[in-house]
Formats: structure tokens, sequence, C-alpha cells
């Protein structure tokens, strides 16, 4: 009998004779448990009908009958005691049928078998034959059938042939691939809108085939991970002769970090492996024993396998070196951060979480940094198969660098910030910006030298098109095209006078960026000295024991004494004074570029004044910032050069050898925002605290210089063709009011 209650009201009690009701959250339960009558009344016939595997391990004797999950059931009988394993398999299933008789006493309605969905399959000798089993009869026709050739079984979510191969996985594989990113390609959403949608919906769907099947990595190296990569290259705009890495390299080593289809179908198979070798059965733990044995037998000896390779990748073995790696990592513990001081300390357990999930989750950590360090190595050695393997093939023009161009990332991407690549910011940017800034990295824009590298028939010059007889690689015409910086001699005066230097745009925007974030910064201070002077004054009127710098205190004799302060970290310099005063040296259409300021030092000629200057008299503190934008790989060299030629001018101030002989306290500066939108991180952030910048200020300087010198360098690319350039406004000033 049962009754349905809903909040206090309940139905009468009612009969129900089969079944449970539908969305009741016991219902499996009690499915289950009555179904597993049947794996009880069936384990007796084990050892006279059931499977014994050949291999014996340490004299273990491994027999298999049956397995299963609610209501789909196998069976796996073999030769025992002179009986065929085709007979010993109707001899079972005739005592399942027992068993279906049985849930029907006492007039009940019971469980029945379904004859049309049972499939049966035989060896022998290792051929495929039909069993010939007859147990149920329906329409004339006896059951279980023997499936046909190439008809395909679904048991638990895996496609099972007759011969036990992998063909109707692989074929369903490719055909789901296909289909999807045909789907996602025929939408009328934006490229990356297709590329997040494939990477948060798609790869999931394919998780669980990774997970069950056996198709071996070759098959999804060689067949599955092309189609992934031209589609996702094609929805981003990245290069067809671009590396690919750089849509699976982490964002600390200037890619994407989006998911490799390669990596995760190995990643589906260890899972598969480490629940097998953790499961509770034993008989499964024993299975996946004598399995990993084998492979550890045939990676000893060098053996070729059966498709005569001897690069099989054996993942019992490559699960047995994870728990080794992280059976070392779990003694040594993890490495303190902040400040809990030198060291390692042990690794915190997650509450709620099995051990088995923890360690599962650390394997594929590992896991996924191997493959991360492959991917690095595999890009470092790839050769520029069908090019050219210098970059600058041009004649009378050096060669600014040999092999393969497409790993020179890593000649600054340790110590660079990239722009921010994930995507939550990426979703919200133009498509043209997306295909510039992986380009960009890639150094695989189609400039007249990669194009020259590129075309077989070398029907590119490869020259600079701003006509300066160089080659016309990236670098030369974001950074260092003389006719960028400074026009022709042989031009007219009337053509001088329209010119203007492209480079010095690029910089002079990130510069108002600077100063943008400087001002808001002198208005935080403001605010908070108005916010102090409040606060002391009312400390003041309401204990006036209250003095500047100590807190009065009375003791329970009634004399009077000061409290210190507690230690407070060093003031920001902008706290300090009141008459501060800031000067950018850009040039814009309301205002010209000025000297430096003649208070603290006459200084002349070209290149004797930095970018920007705050000073304060009050405080006779005076800071200069010197901003370079240069190609990512030369900002050690332009970092150097910077800090000697404001050197001597350092020494002097400190020493009061200028104006008033005013011996200054000077903080000197130096930055640098790459061309393709990249921040060199330690003077970066070490002018972002030196100034006091609050973590907002922060956050909103670092995203907005970085996105001005993209769309800048985006800009001098588009415009790599136009040979003279005319003032244009600074763009840092309108990206900064974006960032809020």
């Amino acid at each position: 009998m049962a009754s349905v209650s809903v909040g206090t009201a309940q139905t009468p009690w009612f009969w129900f004779g089969i079944g449970v009701f539908q969305g009741c959250t016991v219902s499996t339960v009690l499915f289950n448990a009555a179904f597993n009558t049947s794996f009880q009344h069936l384990a007796t016939s084990e050892t006279n009908c059931g499977y014994q595997f050949r291999y014996e391990r340490k004299n273990k004797v491994l027999r298999l009958l049956q397995t299963g999950y609610a209501d789909d059931l196998a069976l796996v009988t073999g030769t025992r005691g002179g009986v065929d394993a085709f007979a010993n398999n109707e001899k079972v299933l005739n005592r399942l049928q027992d068993w279906l008789v049985w849930t029907k006493a006492g007039g009940t309605k019971g469980l029945e078998a379904k004859p049309k969905k049972c499939i049966a399959a035989g060896f022998r000798n290792g051929e495929v034959v039909d069993p010939g089993l007859k147990v149920w009869e329906s329409g004339g026709k006896y059951y279980p059938r023997c499936l046909e050739p190439g008809e395909a079984f679904k048991f638990l979510g895996k496609g099972l042939l007759a011969d036990l191969s992998n063909s109707w996985h692989k074929l369903k594989l490719e055909k789901v691939f296909n289909e999807y990113a045909n789907l996602i390609d025929k939408t009328l959403l934006t490229g990356i809108q297709k590329a997040w949608i494939w990477e948060h919906f798609a790869m999931a769907k394919f998780a669980w085939d990774f997970l069950i099947s056996d198709v071996p990595p070759s098959f999804v190296k060689s067949e599955l991970q092309p189609i992934q990569t031209r589609f996702l290259k094609k929805w981003v705009g990245l290069a067809e002769r671009a590396d690919p890495s750089i849509l699976y390299r982490s964002r600390e080593q200037a890619g994407l970090g989006w998911k490799e289809v390669r990596v995760e179908h190995k990643k589906g198979q260890l899972i598969r492996r480490h629940q097998l070798a953790t499961s509770n059965d034993p008989k499964v733990r024993e299975i996946h024993e004598r399995v990993a044995e084998k492979q550890r037998a045939r990676n000893r000896s060098g053996q070729i396998s059966k498709k005569g390779s001897t690069n099989e990748w054996k993942v019992c073995c490559e699960l047995d070196m994870l728990l080794a790696e992280a059976k070392c990592n779990k003694i040594k513990g993890t490495a303190s951060r902040n400040r809990s001081g030198l060291g390692f300390k042990a690794r915190q357990r997650v509450a709620g979480v099995s051990a088995d999930k923890v360690q599962r989750a650390e394997l594929l950590r590992i896991f996924g940094n191997i493959e991360a360090e492959k991917r690095l190595v595999e890009v470092m050695n790839k050769r520029l198969s069908g090019e050219q393997t210098t970059v600058v093939p041009l004649d009378g023009a050096p060669e600014e660098k040999q092999g393969n161009y497409f790993c020179g990332w890593l000649r600054w991407c340790k110590d660079m910030e990239t722009s921010d690549m994930r995507w939550a910011a990426l979703l919200r940017k133009d498509a043209s910006y997306i295909r510039f800034l992986l380009n960009s990295v890639q150094d695989s824009l189609p400039t007249p030298s990669r194009l020259r590298c590129w075309d077989a028939k070398r029907l590119v010059d490869g020259k600079c098109p701003l006509g300066c007889k160089r080659a016309g690689t990236l670098k030369h015409i974001l950074c260092s095209c003389k006719h960028a910086h400074e026009p022709p001699p042989d031009w007219s005066e009337e053509q001088k006078a329209k010119w203007h230097n492209r480079i010095k745009w690029r910089h002079d925007s990130v510069l108002q960026v600077i100063e943008a974030a400087v001002l808001e910064q002198f208005e935080h201070e403001t605010g908070k000295k108005e916010e102090r002077a409040k606060l002391e004054a009312a400390q003041h009127h309401a204990n006036p024991l209250f003095s500047k710098g100590t807190i009065g205190m009375k003791s329970t004799t009634g004399k009077s004494f000061s409290a210190p302060r507690g230690h407070s970290e060093k003031p920001p310099v902008f706290s300090e004074g009141d008459d501060w005063q800031v000067q950018f040296d850009f040039e814009t259409e309301e205002r010209a570029c000025r000297p430096f300021p003649p208070e603290i030092a006459i200084v002349s000629g070209k290149g004797s004044r930095p970018d920007g200057v705050m000073w304060s008299m009050e405080t006779q503190t005076v800071v200069w910032i010197e901003l370079t934008s240069p190609w990512e790989e030369n900002r050690d060299k332009n970092h150097e050069l910077k800090m000697i030629r404001y050197n001597q001018l350092a020494i002097d101030l400190r020493e009061g050898k200028h104006v008033g002989n005013i011996k200054w306290r000077v903080i000197p500066l130096y930055v640098e925002v790459g061309c393709r939108g990249t921040v060199n991180q330690r003077p970066w952030y070490g002018m972002c605290n030196d100034l006091g910048f609050t973590q907002t200020i922060t956050r909103r300087i670092t995203e907005a210089a970085t996105q001005t010198a993209l769309w800048c360098s985006y800009f001098i690319f588009l415009c790599r063709f136009v040979k003279v350039w005319e003032q244009r406004p600074l763009m840092g000033a309108s990206v900064w009011k974006g960032t809020r």
C-alpha cells in the first residue's frame, strides 16, 4: 500500500502491484535491491559455467559469470568440465528464466525478459560463431539471437561487436565529431562564441565515449585531433600554417589553455583505469591487475604490439608512473606561499571528498603538466616543412634569426604578462582583435617576410612596404622601420609636414593610460587625506589625551601615558605633501610637449627628459616614469638603456647639483609595455606598488595598457602599406574609460 504526502495533506492509502512511483528518489535503490536477487540466484553456477581466465596470477584462479548494472545483464560462460561454453550459457539462461518465473509468484506480474533485446555472440578457436541459443521464442524466432557481422549492440553505452573490436566506436566518434563541428560552424554566432560552445558543450559530450571505449590514442591523434584543430583555427582566425599549440598551451605559456582532444582522451583512459584499480569489487581489481601486468611485461621487454608498433601507449604503465609521482609529491608536501615561510607543508584534505577522488585529481594534474612539457618540446623541435629555415631570406639583408619561429614567444613569456585570454575577456572582444592577438604571438601574420616563406613560387619580394629595403618582418613593421620613425630624406617639405611617427603614436597612447591612472590615484589620495583629517579631529574631540602619533591612555592610578601606534607599512609616495604636480611628455591636438620642469633641473636635448615626471617641492621628491613599447624579445636591452640614460641625472639630483642645490629624493621607474600587448611584470608591478596604486587601479591600468598597445599595433599593421602617417588622436584615454 502507498500514500502520497504533499505538505501537510495526505491522500488515502491505496494498493499498487508493480514497480515504484516515477520520480521517487528511492526507486532506483528499491529496484536494484530486488534485481540483485538474480545475481545471487546465478552465483551458484559460476564454478561450473563461468569463464575462467587463462592467465593465472600468483596461483589465483579468476572466473567470471555475470556483470551488469540495474536491469542490464551480461553472462559470460566458458567450456567447463567437458561441457561446451554455448551449452553452459543456455543452462545459465534457463536458470535466469526460472528466476523470472519466481518473480511472478503470488499472482503478481513480476519481471519478464525482452527477447528482441537479447543478443548473443560466441568464439570458437578465435573465430566468431553463432552459439545457437534457444531460450525464448517470439514471432517464430528464437532468442538470444546472434549478432550480425558489423552490427553493434549498445550495452551500458558501449557499442559491442561480435568480434569485440573498436571499429564501431571509431566510426561513431568520427561521425559525431564532424556533425558537432559542422553544426556549430553553421550557426550565426561569432567565431569565439562557436569556440566556447565547442569547449564547454561538445568536449563534455565526448568525455563518456573517451572513458568507456578502447579507441587507441593513435586514432584520436590522426583522425579526431585534425578536425578539432581545423575548426578552432577557423573560428579564432589563426593562420592555416600557424602552429596550433597556442590553442592548447596554458596562459602562462602565452596560450589559450583550451582542451586538446588527444589529451582529454588519455585522461579518460587514466580515469577508467584508476577507477578499476580502486574498485570495491575484488574481481574488478584482479582483472585490472592482470591487464596491467601484461602491459608492464610488454613494456620491460620492448615487445611489439599487435599492430607492429613499439610506440603503443600503455595506460597501466602511465598510471604506475603517475602514482609514483603523486606519492613523491605527497611525501614532499606543498610549497609554502605568501607569509607561510620557507619550506613545505602537508597537503590539506578537502572535506567531503573521497581519498580516491583526491588522488585521481592529483594524477590528472601531473599528467596535464607532463603533456604540456611534451607539447613544448614538440614546438621547439618542429621543423618548418616546406618553408625556408631562415625567416629573412633576402639578398643584402641580415638574417634576424634562424630556425623555428613558432617558439619565439619562449624568449619573453616567462617574465611578460600577456593580454587577458580568459573566456570572459575574449567573449567581449572583436574577432579582428583576437585574430591579431593570436597570430602576433605566433608570428604568423601575413607580413611580406612571412608570405615569402610561405610562397613556394617566390612571387613576394618580402621587403618592407614602406620602402626602406629591409625585410618586412612583424618586428620590423611594428618597431624597427626607420621610415616609421622619421620621414625619408627624399620627401618634399609638404610631405614631411604631414608625416608623424606611428611608433611614437602607440607609445604616447600607452603613456596616456599611465597618466590617467596617476591622476586617479591623486584623487584617491586626496580623498583619503580628507577622511584622515576628519577622523583625527573626531578622535581629538572625543579624547583630549589624543595627540598626533600617540594614543592617550590612563593607568589605574590615574597617571596619563601615551601608547605608541602599531607598526604601519611605508605610506604611498603621493600621500605625503599637498603640492604634487604632474607632467607627461606626449603631444596631442590640444597640447604640445613640454620640457623638463625647470624648478628641478635645466636639461635639454633629445632624450634628456623622461616620459612622465611627478614632483613635490614640499617633500623634495621627484618621481619619473620612462616608458618603452618594444618588441618583447628586446625588453631587457631597452630596460638597461633607459637606466643608463637617466642614471647620471638621478645621481646629480640626489647630490643637489641642480637648481637651488636641493637634494632631491629621486624615485626612477622604467617600464615596458610590449607591442603585442604584454607588460614586463617586475618593473610594471613595481611601479604600481611604488606609486601606491589600489588593486582596482592596478587592474585597470594593466588591462588598459595591454589593450591599447595591441590595438595600436593592430592599426599600424593594417596601415603597413600607408607611407604617410598623419596625426591621429591617442587611444589611451578611451581605452582607460572602457575598463571601469
